[in-house]
């Protein structure tokens, strides 16, 4: 068995903003940074030794990665970054106001950002589930893997688990403790770090 803890990235000046972010990148805040510094902090406090770290190739995740393991650890770790990882792509949507993202998207029309350039639904769920099962098999002690929060979600849904309660979002800096056997995602735990 392999346990993964799926983080999401710290928050970012898109989305202090309201935009969506999707393949684009954007800056962290200085709230941001501070709730990576609390994941890590959180992280260190829980005596979680991680054998390999992996994140998105969008720099809020590496960022996020490297300030999390620099608080738990007092340097950054080495980690891999990989395409699998990345938020879903809005296409034509990208940088625009979040409230042109339809939250029902995943069950009205899940191919619907293919017109517009971007990934379906199903595009998403099966690259994070390939890569998050990848990078179980690869790795027989705890991972951190820092991702987007519609990429965790619908893999979450492609993978049976249900995080949060029906509406809400995950928070930025959030994990999820995943236990991985035979391919089989089971969650155990969510780790929320606080920030004063």
């Amino acid at each position: 068995m392999s346990t993964l803890y799926l983080m999401r990235h710290a928050q970012t000046v898109f989305n202090e903003r309201r935009l969506i972010q999707g393949s684009c990148n954007s800056a962290l805040t200085p709230l941001g940074v501070r709730q990576a510094e609390a994941a890590g902090e959180l992280i260190r406090s829980r005596g979680i030794a991680f054998d390999a770290a992996f994140c998105s190739t969008h720099e809020r995740a590496c960022d996020t990665l490297e300030i999390v393991t620099a608080k738990a650890y007092g340097s950054p770790m080495p980690y891999e970054r990989l395409r699998g990882l990345c938020e879903m792509d809005f296409g034509d949507f990208e940088a625009a106001s979040s409230d042109l993202y339809d939250e029902g998207f995943i069950d009205s029309d899940p191919d619907f950002y293919l017109a517009f350039g971007g990934e379906s639904v199903s595009g998403v769920q099966r690259r994070m589930v390939e890569t998050l099962r990848d990078i179980a098999s690869r790795n027989g002690g705890p991972s951190l893997v820092v991702s987007s929060s519609n990429s965790i979600l619908l893999f979450c849904r492609a993978a049976g688990i249900d995080p949060v309660r029906e509406g809400a979002l995950f928070p930025n800096c959030a994990s999820l403790v995943l236990d991985v056997l035979d391919g089989a995602f089971s969650l155990r735990d969510t780790l929320v770090p606080r920030v004063e």
